[in-house]
């Protein structure tokens, strides 16, 4: 009986160390936003948020007239437009395991 007492705790720690090991690598889903949040003239500023997924990150503000911001983290974007006129603004994340995440704000009156 003490034999199968002790297989039977031997189980229940090997269980218990799986579960809260996957409890532990389990990573949260990659998620980003983007939203303005300051015009001034043709200069826009753009609020980028980037969590879940795996660091470093590659994150790129597209502004729609061919220039792009590169970082490795979100934060506060600033671009100047040369003329006023719509662009479409893309935010594009991708993570250490090459997950990726996109938003767009699109039609945006410069």
């Amino acid at each position: 009986m003490a034999k199968n007492n002790k297989l039977l705790l031997g189980g229940l720690i090997l269980l218990t160390a799986g579960v809260a090991a996957f409890f532990l690598l389990r990573k949260k889903k990659l998620d980003c936003s983007i939203s303005v949040k300051n015009k001034a003239g043709l200069t826009v500023t753009v609020d980028a948020s980037v969590s879940g997924g795996v660091e470093p990150y590659s994150v790129a503000i597209l502004w729609g007239d061919g220039d792009v911001t590169e970082d490795t983290k979100g934060g506060s974007f600033s671009h100047t437009y040369p003329n006023p006129g719509k662009a479409d603004i893309v935010l594009s994340v991708k993570d250490k395991e090459g997950t990726l995440c996109s938003k767009s704000i699109l039609d945006y009156t410069v």
